[in-house]
């Protein structure tokens, strides 16, 4: 039999890394070419006479359309190793 009365002593915890900042590059290059793009199709609006619509703003919001489906695309590629399975 034990004739120690001290306390337990404790052990201090594990030293636990802390949690890196997630740094979202994908989403800030994702939002500066939507600027460009509205930046772009408003600069054309306003640069264009006034005799409706014209082909070039729709072929520019084809691309911004085909530019958001690619990176759209890339992003699913991007997410998929690090989702739980």
């Amino acid at each position: 039999m034990s004739t120690d009365t001290s306390p337990p002593t404790r052990q201090p915890p594990p030293q636990v890394q802390p949690l890196r900042k997630r740094r979202r590059v994908f989403v800030w290059v994702f939002l500066a070419i939507q600027m460009i793009f509205l930046g772009w199709v408003i600069y054309a609006g306003v640069s264009l006479p006034q005799s409706g619509p014209s082909n070039g703003v729709a072929i520019q919001m084809g691309l911004w359309v085909l530019t958001d489906v690619i990176l759209g695309v890339i992003y699913l590629i991007r997410q998929l190793p690090r989702t739980p399975r």
